[in-house]
Order: structure tokens, then sequence, then C-alpha cells
């Protein structure tokens, strides 16, 4: 089994994460004093705490923790999620528990995701029947990139890179949940064709865009392999469209296709910058910011000049042009980059330990195995909640969210004026963290443990991700990227499949000591890859033991 394609994966996963945890900061400021005012800097150049707004200009101001992701990366790991053990996409529980579930956390979500989530509760509404309208928005015209910034997990998990087919079927279906409009549903396929291929070769061509711009016009021949896509879907989809699948689906191709077109002495041209390629795909014209073609276009764009010394550079001009969807092309680009570049993200992004137990799951899908499923509750029984404040409830245990379990608190409550809910960092048992909206009446037991200020949450939360990500590094340098090479050397085992050991024959002290012995004879690093799969062992040994106390 090979760890080259586990580390893109893992580099693919940390840089989208960290693109979309910069560009936050960034998001829907039209000048550098909004973005000042946030986060106490003119030009946003690493992660830092920083304030936001919740509800609009008279909303709640919150604190968000240094490294803080949007809905970018929330919706990709829900996505994640909805993946089973046997590499099965449960697009039912995608669509009514991980989104409607999402609106009690959400964070910089846009209008058309929330407004087509919010129909998902409705009990007539489901993943491939999802046609609304509300508030001047319809599902047929969603053509946003909130579809494509969230499918990588479909690419990650793909035991066929080079037959698209093979898994781009799961990227249609997640991206028809929420978006109608051949743009939102293209661009997600454009930039899974994208990505996939930058996974498989560890590089981009402008011959791999147009192919997939190609792919593209032969969408509508993918949904013949899902019978509610082909026999439900399509025929709403033409009759409120006006128009056959597959003439939209070939002017959306064109469309693309001229993008890519337009670009030509931008990519030729080594002088030319981000500005210029904002300019040419009209990134800041609010009549197609955000677009699902345009954005995955501008990060597959990028990728072509993208190498170990500018990748950091890169990121740092996307999140700092304001006026277009930092975030989104931040993420994107940065998924894409990831499976070409060698290095790591230079700092933690929030749940970086989650983030890397998630797609080293997918990554042992894509090799076939079976893993862990996300214990979701009886979909037929389960009823989502329409209200967002009301997913947060309580019991005399301590808060819980169905489905996610047990919230621990980490910050203090950030109360609306009115008193009537409020804001509040909390921590799951699962391994990752929200920012939940509740009602007040949903008291914390451990009142104390809320009033901790939110500085030193940063720090304390900052240290743990630093820790973590410095003993994945290391297991990253004594994997590395040389396994593949045709020696006749032993090939040594690396700490993930160690550890996985130590979890199947429940913390053997025989096996963990011999792991150890075997640990402080490697050639290189012998003391590091000692002290991180002890490390590794230790935590999961203790978290074991929290669970059946």
């Amino acid at each position: 089994m090979t760890t080259l394609r586990r580390n893109a994966i893992i580099r693919s996963t940390l840089w989208a994460a960290y693109g979309d945890a910069l560009g936050f900061i960034t998001e829907l400021a039209n000048s550098s004093s909004t973005v000042k005012s946030r986060s106490g800097h003119d030009v946003i150049d690493s992660l830092v705490p920083w304030k936001r707004r919740l509800g609009g200009f008279n909303g709640v101001p919150v604190r968000m923790l240094s490294g803080t992701y949007s809905d970018d990366t929330q919706l990709r790991l829900a996505s994640s999620r909805a993946i089973n053990g046997s590499g099965f996409f449960d697009v039912e529980a995608f669509a009514k528990f991980e989104l409607p579930t999402w609106l009690c956390y959400a964070l910089g979500a846009g209008r058309g995701t929330k407004v087509a989530t919010f129909s998902l509760t409705q009990k007539n509404k489901n993943w491939f029947s999802n046609f609304y309208s509300q508030k001047g928005i319809e599902y047929v015209n969603g053509g946003g990139n909130g579809a494509a910034m969230r499918i990588q997990p479909h690419v990650w998990s793909a035991s066929h890179l080079d037959n698209p087919s093979s898994f781009m079927i799961d990227v249609v279906r997640n991206s028809i949940v929420t978006h109608g409009h051949p743009r939102g549903i293209a661009g997600a396929v454009f930039h899974a064709v994208i990505l996939s291929t930058s996974l498989l070769n560890q590089r981009l061509s402008i011959s791999d865009l147009e192919h997939a711009a190609d792919y593209c016009r032969n969408i509508p021949l993918l949904f013949s392999n899902d019978e509610l896509i082909s026999n439900v879907w399509v025929p709403e989809w033409e009759e409120q469209s006006g128009i056959g699948v597959f003439e939209a689906f070939e002017k959306v191709s064109k469309e693309i296709h001229d993008l890519v077109k337009l670009s030509d002495s931008w990519i030729s041209n080594p002088d030319l910058c981000y500005e210029d390629l904002v300019s040419l795909l009209s990134l800041s014209d609010e009549s197609v910011r955000g677009a699902g073609t345009n954005t995955s276009v501008a990060a597959a764009l990028l990728c072509l000049k993208v190498d170990d010394s500018n990748v950091s550079n890169i990121i740092l001009n996307i999140v700092n042009r304001l006026g277009t969807d930092t975030d989104t092309i931040g993420t994107m680009f940065g998924a894409i980059a990831g499976c070409i570049i060698k290095q790591y993200p230079p700092e933690p992004v929030q749940d970086q330990d989650y983030l890397i137990k998630e797609s080293t799951r997918l990554y042992y899908l894509s090799q076939g195995m079976k893993v862990d499923s996300f214990s979701y509750p009886d979909l037929k029984n389960w009823n989502p909640i329409k209200s967002a404040v009301n997913y947060v409830m309580s019991d005399d245990q301590g808060l819980f969210i169905s489905g996610f379990g047990y919230l621990n608190p980490i910050s203090k409550e950030f109360l609306s004026k009115s008193d009537d809910f409020l804001y509040q960092w909390v921590s799951t048992s699962l391994g990752f963290s929200l920012l939940v909206k509740r009602k007040l009446d949903e008291l914390i037991k451990n009142k104390s443990d809320a009033d901790t200020a939110i500085e030193k949450d940063v720090h304390e939360i900052r240290k743990v991700d630093s820790i973590a990500s410095e003993c994945s590094q290391i297991d990253w340098l004594i994997s590395g990227d040389h396994t593949e090479s045709k020696d006749d050397s032993p090939v040594e085992r690396d700490i993930d499949s160690l550890f996985g050991e130590v979890i199947a024959n429940n913390f053997s002290p025989q096996i963990i000591g011999s792991h150890i012995l075997l640990l402080s004879q490697k050639e290189s690093f012998p003391i590091e890859s000692v002290i991180a799969y002890s490390s590794m062992v230790a935590k999961a040994k203790r978290n074991r033991d929290k669970k059946h106390k």
C-alpha cells in the first residue's frame, strides 16, 4: 500500500482548509478597513484570532478561533461523513441529516445553499426533488460554487482516478441536492476532474483543463446511472428550465472552454499576476462572482503555475483580493495544489486532527479497505428540525446535538441583543468543534467552564493542533515519498500501520512494546518516531477509556 497517495490526500485536505480559513477572514470585506476591524491587520498574511458579526449589521459580534474554517470545509466534512465504511455515498443522510443539522453551526453560508437546505427540512422534499422557490431564489438558477467547494471527498476516496465516471455520479448527486443550474453542477464536476487528474499525476496542464471542460458536456450521460435522477429529477428540471439537459450542459461546457481560452495570454506570460486573472475572469463582477464555473476555472488556472516555492504567496494573493470569493477560490486552489506540491501548510487550522483522520479514512477507502462509518440516526424516524436554533438540546448530562452527541463548551457565550439566543464554541466527542446557535434557556451545567476567556481557548486549541501537526509531520517524514522506489532495502512499516495494529489488538502492551523497539531501530528519525507513535497511542487510549467510563 503506497503512502504517496495518502500524503497527497492529507496535503490536499489541509491546504483546502488553510485556504478556506485565511479567505474566511476577508470574505465579503469591501475594504481594508473592514479587514482591520475584523482581524487587527490591513493585510492577512497568517492565521489569527478575529471577530465577525453574525446575523447582519445588527447581529452578534463573535470571536473566531485562529484557523476557523467556513461553510466550505464544514460541508466538505459533512460530505466525507456521508461516505460510509464501504465507500457508499449516503446522499439521503447528507440531504436529510447533515445539511439540516449544519444550519445550527453554519459559518459564512451563501443564501442559495441555506435556502436549499431549509427546503430539505420539508417532508415532501428529498435530494432528487429539491425544487424550491423562496425569497427570489430558485433551485434551477442555483449556479454558485456551493457544490464545487464540498465534493473533494468523492475524489479522495475514489478507487479508480483514471476513470472519473466511476465516482462522478456521486459528485452529481451531491451537487443537485442544493444546486440546479448547470453552472453549479458543471463547476463541481470540472473541479472534480481537475482534482482527480492532479491527484493521479501530481501535475496539471492546460490540456487537462480543456479535457475537464469537454467532460462537462457529457454530464447528462451520467444521469442514466441513477434512476431517481433520470426518471424524477431530469423531467422536472427540463419542465422548469424550459430547455433540454443536453443542450444546457453543451452551453455551459462551451462557457468553460471560453474561460480557459480567454486565459491563454495569462498562462503563457509569467509576468501576469493574480490581479490580471481576476480581471480576465470577472471574478470581482457581482453578476458572476461566486459562480461555480468561474471560480473553479480560476482555482485550476492558478495551479498551472504553482510549486513549493510560491504556493503560500498565491494563496495570500487570493485571500487578500477583496471583492472576490476569497475563501472558496482559496479552498479549491488549496485542494488541487496540495496534490501537486510536497509541503504542508505552515500553520495548523481548526480541528487539524479530525481533518487528518477523515482524509486518512478516505485514503483507506480508495485502497479498497473497509473503515469506520459515521453513525446516523434512523432516517426513517428522523424529522429534520426547521429552526436552526432548536438543534442544540440539553438533558441532565448537558448540551447535545442529536447525531453529534454531547457538547463541551470551549468559549464564553455570545448573547444576542434580544437575549433569546446565543452563540458558543463547543467541541464534540467526535473530534471537531462548532460555533453553535442555541436558545438561551438551554443552560450549560458547568457554567465555570463556559466563562473561560476566548483568547485562552485559542491558545490551547492551537497548542494541541500544533502538537498533532508536529507528530503528523514526523510521520510524513518517516514514511515519506520514498516507499515506492525500486531498491532491495527492506520496507519499513509506517506509524499508521503500527497504530492500526494496536487498535485492532485492544492496546496490547506486548505489541506496543515491540513497536517501540522496532521504531527505535529505524535508520531515520528513530527518537521522533517513538515520540510520535507513543503520543498517538496515549491519546487514543485516553479517548477510549473516557468513552467506557
